[in-house]
């Protein structure tokens, strides 16, 4: 008797993921790495991309966005330099400004002066295209492949291995109570569906065949 197969939904959540991302290079359009580490000085998240071709992305130097950027806002808060009362600052900036202004003035509410909030770069909050084939600033991933019902997108490899387990998987338990807030209890519902499992089967294969072909 053959025993099923069995995956194990350990409460992943899609960040677990996000350390290195398989990306297309804008420049050469070959692969390349896009990784996340927490810079030592601000403490803030930093993507770098290092193509062997010469391009450099790097957030933390110039944080510009290669996509086609919705919106850019900068969103401050800080309490009033008069009466103390908490304040929100929003102000949108064009698209394509890459320049911050050092200062933007905000008028309390309260005690109806004047303060002038110095701003920083992480003030600024980016909006882009609601796209699952691309990352936070617009790179496209490199491990993605269309099905006839949707696009099947992993992050790099070691996501690709787990996807497959999940989705081979005759029994699917899971271990660690998320309040559906997982990564895998979060896919689309025609992903899990036993009506297109060979077809989401045959998109992984596709990418692991792309994956041994960048391996070796």
């Amino acid at each position: 008797m053959t025993l099923p197969k069995r995956h194990l939904d350990m409460g992943w959540m899609d960040w677990q993921f996000l350390d290195v991302l398989w990306v297309h290079c804008p420049r050469c359009h070959q692969k390349t790495e896009y990784k996340r580490t927490r810079c030592q000085k601000c403490h803030r998240i930093t993507c770098i991309v290092h193509c062997p071709c010469g391009f450099v992305f790097d957030t933390h130097t110039n944080p510009t966005y290669v996509g086609d950027i919705q919106k850019q806002e900068v969103r401050h808060r800080e309490r009033c330099h008069y009466c103390g009362n908490q304040l929100l600052l929003k102000k949108t900036l064009p698209k394509n400004q890459i320049t911050v202004p050092k200062t933007l003035p905000i008028a309390c509410p309260i005690c109806q002066k004047t303060s002038h909030f110095t701003i920083h770069r992480c003030d600024v909050v980016q909006y882009y295209p609601d796209d699952i084939t691309l990352t936070v600033y617009g790179f496209s991933l490199y491990l993605q492949t269309p099905t006839r019902r949707g696009v099947i997108c992993v992050y790099n490899p070691a996501h690709l291995k787990e996807f497959k387990k999940y989705i081979t998987a005759d029994l699917r338990e899971r271990l660690i109570q998320t309040s559906n807030s997982s990564y895998f209890a979060r896919l689309p519902a025609w992903i899990k569906s036993a009506q297109y499992k060979q077809d989401v089967i045959k998109a992984l294969e596709r990418l692991e065949k792309l994956v041994i072909a960048e391996q070796n």
